[in-house]
């Protein structure tokens, strides 16, 4: 039902009007739902490296088990806030990354094993400002602008409510968390804009993704490369997101 938090959802119906211009570095998304599917999937690939790695962590033999003591301690923390900080919400933001990139698994895997076994809430909190730090008031308020009008939302919060949770059954580890970051575009004062009409049948772009990308799921490059016919797709077997690692941001400018 909601449009996806993809820093490139504007690349597509721009290409169509300034196809000498305009640099398709990485499909953009138009839905969040396969973002929640695709997270879950991530997160239970890393929670299954993790019981492989059982050994060395010591946080449980199957994929079942560590996720189990993963909402655990989520869950604990309602009362008792890692070092006063950490909480539910800063919980799962220090470890939404494992999602992202696989590049952080070891990092992420101490900070885990270090809060179960000695309760390590420096490293925790650590791991939660460098994932979610203060000050980035003017990206998000233009991620509003650009996704609250570039599409019409649900007005209404119930709509968002029914699919939200049905999603979260399946797919309770980013389900809601998507949800609030876009809720904005609820009350979004701005009128949302009539979609341009993609016709990339000029532009010969490349595009980049991976087959296990959860922020930008695999399915839609295959649509994009279908409105681009002239488009060439370079796909890699892997878990990171291409646009946001360090050395590969020059793919999304």
């Amino acid at each position: 039902m909601n449009p996806s938090p993809s820093p490139t959802y504007w690349r597509t119906p721009t290409s169509s009007l300034t196809p000498r211009t305009t640099r398709i570095a990485h499909p953009p998304r138009p839905w969040a739902w396969p973002q929640d599917i695709a997270f879950e999937r991530n997160i239970r690939i890393w929670f299954g490296w993790l019981a492989r790695y059982n050994s060395v962590y010591h946080l449980g033999t199957t994929e079942f088990t560590v996720q189990r003591l993963f909402y655990q301690q989520e869950n604990a923390l309602r009362r008792h806030p890692a070092g006063g900080v950490v909480g539910p919400s800063e919980w799962h933001d220090a470890f939404l990354w494992a999602g992202y990139y696989q590049i952080t698994w070891l990092d992420l895997a101490d900070v885990f094993a270090s809060w179960v076994h000695q309760r390590d809430s420096k490293k925790l909190i650590a791991a939660y400002r460098s994932a979610d730090s203060v000050g980035n008031d003017n990206g998000y308020a233009v991620y509003n602008a650009v996704q609250c009008t570039d599409a019409q939302w649900p007005q209404q919060w119930s709509t968002w409510a029914r699919d939200n949770w049905r999603t979260y059954r399946v797919a309770p580890f980013e389900t809601w968390s998507n949800a609030w970051f876009n809720a904005p575009c609820l009350f979004w004062p701005a009128r949302a804009r009539t979609p341009v009409q993609v016709n990339g049948g000029s532009v010969p772009a490349l595009l980049v993704d991976e087959t296990l990308d959860a922020a930008t799921p695999y399915p839609g490059s295959l649509e994009v490369r279908r409105l681009f016919p002239r488009s060439r797709l370079a796909r890699r077997a892997g878990r990171h997101h291409p646009c946001g690692h360090p050395g590969r941001q020059r793919l999304c400018r």
